[in-house]
């Protein structure tokens, strides 16, 4: 009898546990991004769960003040935009879109220069899959929203250059 109920203990226990473990394996890219180890295991998310990154952000990094707007879920799809500044003068912005695929969630964007001129061809974007979601901090590959009090978003991006060297970038803002 003892030996069936320690069983069902540890068994209890590993259950237990095994629903604290994040479904996919992840590793850091950098202190605040990630990566799945295998990119076919990805985590189910539904968009409803990032509902807290709607609204109008304003805030800075990469030495400038950015703006980042993001619509309410709908559909499946969350839609937003973002622009960046520096010396008071437009340098770049991106349109992207944020949507259920596969179970998972989807990060889609595109780059513009000042003159609208887009950065990726016609048929080309910039993807970040989902890592995962735990609380109020949504990790794609590459890219982290943190919401860091009810009112102030980190936003974390791996950005390289053009001998491949990547770092991490820092965003902060706060809501309007």
């Amino acid at each position: 009898m003892r030996t069936c109920q320690f069983s069902f203990l540890a068994c209890s226990f590993f259950f237990v546990l095994m629903q604290c473990v994040p479904a996919t394996a992840q590793s850091k890219l950098t202190e605040n991004t990630w990566r799945l180890d295998d990119p076919k295991a990805r985590p189910s998310a539904r968009i409803e769960q990032l509902d807290w990154l709607a609204g109008t952000w304003q805030g800075t990094g990469l030495g400038g003040e950015c703006e980042e707007w993001w619509g309410q879920p709908r559909n499946g799809r969350m839609q937003g935009a973002f622009r960046f500044d520096q010396k008071d003068k437009l340098v770049f912005s991106e349109h992207f879109v944020m949507s259920e695929e596969a179970g998972s969630l989807v990060l889609k964007l595109k780059h513009f220069s000042a003159d609208f001129k887009g950065w990726e061809s016609q048929d080309e974007c910039q993807e970040f899959r989902l890592v995962a979601i735990e609380g109020k901090e949504a990790r794609f590959e590459g890219l982290t929203y943190r919401l860091a009090a009810s009112a102030r978003l980190e936003v974390y991006v791996v950005i390289s250059d053009t001998a491949g060297e990547q770092r991490e970038e820092k965003f902060e803002f706060q809501r309007r």
